[in-house]
């Protein structure tokens, strides 16, 4: 299809660079301390999406936290023009848009969700670009990731 090969090329003279889905979970437990938190944060960049679960969102006082439950949110984290930008969802709900966070209290959430999160968070390859691609009589739709 021509459009995709002129998307494929202004990614090109943009300098993103297509590379295999990469998924890695990093540890989170107990012992985890905030200076391990801080450094994975602010090492984020527009390729990477990080994952984890905010166990004390719009959690009631008289509620308890716990691991992955019907309670907080699972998070996903990226950073766009050196903004980061969280989104939120759990059992059927989402949030629709990205909303700014500062990193500090970012580093706070992950920080007081720690023992909550059977033991890790992930960061993945965020997609670069989705191109539909004819095959036979059918369409397929491509993701492409950054490579990182």
């Amino acid at each position: 299809m021509i459009k995709n090969s002129i998307l494929h090329f202004w990614d090109k003279i943009r300098g993103i660079k297509y590379g295999p889905k990469i998924k890695k979970e990093i540890e989170l437990n107990p012992f985890t301390t905030k200076q391990e938190i801080e450094s994975i944060v602010s090492n984020l960049d527009h390729r990477i999406v990080l994952s984890f679960y905010d166990a004390f969102y719009k959690l009631k006082i008289s509620e308890q936290p716990i691991t992955r439950g019907d309670n907080g949110a699972f998070t996903n984290v990226r950073k766009d023009k050196n903004k980061l930008k969280i989104k939120r969802g759990n059992h059927g709900w989402h949030e629709k848009k990205w909303t700014p966070i500062p990193e500090v209290e970012l580093v706070n959430i992950i920080y007081e969700s720690r023992e909550f999160n059977n033991g890790k968070m992930k960061m993945e390859s965020r997609i670069a670009r989705m191109f539909w691609v004819k095959k036979g009589k059918e369409k397929l739709l491509i993701a492409y990731y950054h490579s990182i």
